[in-house]
């Protein structure tokens, strides 16, 4: 039986600094040792899926309770040995990264990613003679296109080329802070919402015009809990739920504000306009509630454009950039901003009594199918 110890995987860092460098929200050892797993897994055998796997520090102690929590969260069915990269202890056959290149490669929200060999090869020597802040470039770089990779493929117009470009930037900011989670983002939508709903609800002029600016920012900060989720790799069905529904009580409040503060300033019809569309609003939102709840699926405003998509029409694709929050939102600001609150509120009460036929129909349909 031979004492010689096995070769290991040693995704090493040229400092510890570096290893707890968030990388959007997730420090750079967390992303390099999980990519390495993933690395280790698609090579179809030619690395050994038992081989040790080891973070290389100088010093060999990890001190970012952060980072081992990370690393425990996204790499939970390995044991990772934290060795010491000055100490020379390095054995025939192991197998070097640089960890900062690792944790530089373009990943998905599963977290496997393409990779480059070549960047990632590394000698032990690196470490002594590697430029820390170059590296640290990287590693915020990298940062930069995990977040821009977490816009939606569904995203309208107006949240690709508007909304996105302003919630990535709050989404990068937020991410320096390793305690921030999704649901703090949502928080945040709410608490627009909420001012924008007090400002709608003081019947003033100012309240309205207020309101009107708060109801597109609640939508352009919406963007951000999904951006976080996605970049740190903590999607989940409660959250996309939470989501939904700050959205649609954000939705109906702005409506209920709307007609109420147009109401207090002497509009006869305001709050009769209103209400229909509220009505109608609320309605589909119960029935898509409703279906979800039976099928066990989320709730989410995407059922009936996931429906509409089935076949595709370009009246239907018009139709779903027109219904969807980013445009309604933006639309909405600017008619208010115009002085076309009620012709707003018209407007929305025919669309919400379409909304409601659709999903109505939609349901139905399901219904007919499984029959």
């Amino acid at each position: 039986m031979s004492d010689v110890a096995p070769p290991r995987i040693v995704v090493a860092f040229a400092t510890s600094a570096l290893a707890d460098r968030l990388v959007a929200g997730i420090p750079a050892g967390a992303r390099a040792l999980q990519i390495a797993v993933r690395m280790q897994a698609e090579a179809k055998g030619a690395i050994n899926p038992q081989v040790d796997l080891c973070l290389a520090l100088p010093g060999g102690v990890a001190t970012d309770p952060y980072l081992l929590a990370e690393i425990a969260r996204l790499v939970p069915d390995k044991a990772i040995a934290i060795v010491d990269s000055t100490a020379r202890d390095w054995r025939e056959g192991d197998q070097w990264l640089a960890g900062e290149a690792l944790a530089s490669s373009p990943v998905d929200e599963a977290g496997s990613g393409a990779f480059r060999p070549r960047a990632m090869a590394l000698l032990p020597q690196y470490v002594a003679s590697a430029n820390t802040q170059q590296l640290a470039r990287h590693l915020d770089a990298a940062g930069r296109r995990i977040v821009a990779a977490t816009i939606k493929p569904g995203d309208g117009l107006v949240s690709r080329h508007i909304n996105r470009p302003v919630s990535m930037r709050i989404s990068l900011l937020l991410l320096r802070f390793a305690a921030i989670r999704p649901l703090h983002a949502t928080a945040l939508t709410a608490l627009f919402g909420l001012l924008m709903a007090l400002s709608l609800f003081s019947g003033t002029q100012t309240g309205l015009l207020l309101g009107g600016i708060l109801f597109q920012v609640a939508s352009i900060v919406d963007g951000v809990d999904g951006e976080i989720a996605r970049a740190t790799q903590r999607t989940s069905a409660r959250g996309a739920m939470l989501d939904t529904v700050t959205d649609g009580v954000t939705n109906v409040a702005f409506l209920a504000g709307l007609a109420f503060n147009l109401h207090q300033q002497g509009h006869p019809f305001a709050l009769s306009t209103g209400m229909a569309g509220v009505i109608c609003f609320a309605s589909g939102l119960v029935l898509l509630g409703v279906n979800a709840a039976r099928s066990g699926d989320t709730i989410t405003f995407d059922a009936v454009k996931h429906y509409l998509n089935r076949n595709p029409t370009r009246i239907s694709q018009i139709l779903i950039w027109i219904a969807m929050r980013d445009f309604f939102a933006l639309a909405s600001m600017a008619l208010i901003l115009m002085g076309f609150g009620f012709l707003l509120l018209t407007i929305f009460a025919t669309v919400a009594m379409g909304w409601l036929l659709v999903v109505t129909y939609m349901m139905l349909s399901i219904k007919l199918k499984r029959v």
